[in-house]
């Protein structure tokens, strides 16, 4: 239970106070909030008929159980790039990806611009959404993990180059390139 999942679970909270919220994860999950259950990873589908939306980690490999009727699944970057306010600029690459998302972020700033970063950068892009105004900018470093399911893409979007990677989360180098693709 990471960052962004522990990032979604406070949003979630914040705006939503009354949802019921199952957590599937496989490993230890540190939180002070009650009402909240959780179960292994592998066990998700058995609630997939309890669940109105299933919010992915990046991390989580794609299961065909995703696309399965009746069942709604999102992510942090998805309902990002449909609902936050502002413009969005999108940076991926096999390699430099971090170098140009600050490089980006700093040239900005020093412009005076209303700036803000996050994504694979380290920073949960819910940490910030509620600051955000039709003026921000918002640099995303984003990892072939967040793109595979993208289907709004940011408004301006820097695909850096490619290089073989991720061939254990991916399988073949075609999906890898096709998830890096969905930048546009």
């Amino acid at each position: 239970f990471g960052r962004e999942g522990q990032s979604s679970l406070l949003y979630i909270r914040k705006h939503h106070p009354l949802a019921n919220i199952l957590i599937f994860e496989d490993k230890e999950v540190n939180t002070t909030e009650k009402d909240i259950r959780v179960f292994p990873y592998a066990e998700w589908p058995k609630y997939k008929s309890s669940v109105d939306i299933f919010l992915k980690s990046p991390g989580l490999p794609w299961t065909p159980a995703y696309y399965s009727e009746g069942v709604s699944v999102t992510s942090q970057t998805e309902l990002f790039m449909e609902f936050a306010k502002g413009r969005k600029i999108g940076i991926m690459g096999s390699a430099g990806k971090s170098s140009t998302t600050s490089f980006t972020y700093e040239l900005l700033k020093q412009n005076n611009r209303p700036a803000f970063i996050g994504g694979n950068f380290g920073i949960p892009l819910f940490d910030f959404i509620d600051e955000l105004n039709s003026d921000s900018i918002t640099i995303i470093e984003l990892s072939s993990y967040q793109l595979k399911p993208l289907r709004k893409p940011p408004e301006i979007s820097i695909f850096l180059n490619f290089y073989p990677d991720h061939l254990d989360y991916h399988k073949t180098i075609q999906d890898y390139f096709n998830s890096k693709c969905n930048i546009y």
